[in-house]
């Protein structure tokens, strides 16, 4: 929620149009705080919105129904998930994330090692369900 509140804050400051809607599907429940800390309306549809000749472009989570509604108003797309992706890839969160995910894989591969125990529950299921199958025939 911050980093977007920073972003509108960054583009409202500019010589860019500045930003008056916030548009939340709810999957992306911090632009609504972003939109409240902001003052910004959002109580709008999106497509009535992305049918105002005044939106010259859409920041969007690229979701199938924002994708839709975009390029049937003819609205060119920025989409958020290429912020996301490049603070993952080159921030210091995405370190942080890479560090966390250490222990997980580790373990991963741990339990998916032969006579441990993902394989062996998955071999016991694969051996029930075809006992199953020659007890019905």
């Amino acid at each position: 929620m911050l980093k977007l509140a920073k972003l509108l804050r960054k583009i409202n400051a500019s010589d860019a149009p500045a930003v008056t809607c916030i548009v939340s599907d709810g999957a992306m429940s911090f632009t609504l705080d972003a939109a409240r800390e902001l003052g910004v309306s959002e109580s709008v549809p999106q497509q009535q919105v992305l049918a105002h000749p005044a939106i010259v472009g859409f920041l969007t989570q690229s979701a199938w129904n924002s994708t839709l509604e975009s390029v049937s108003e003819r609205v060119p797309m920025i989409p958020f998930v290429t912020i996301l992706v490049k603070e993952l890839m080159d921030g210091e969160k995405g370190k942080q994330m890479k560090d966390k995910a250490l222990p997980w894989k580790e373990l991963a591969q741990s339990a998916s090692s032969p006579h441990r125990s993902s394989l062996v529950n998955l071999d016991n299921m694969v051996r029930e369900v075809l006992l199953i199958q020659n007890v019905r025939k």
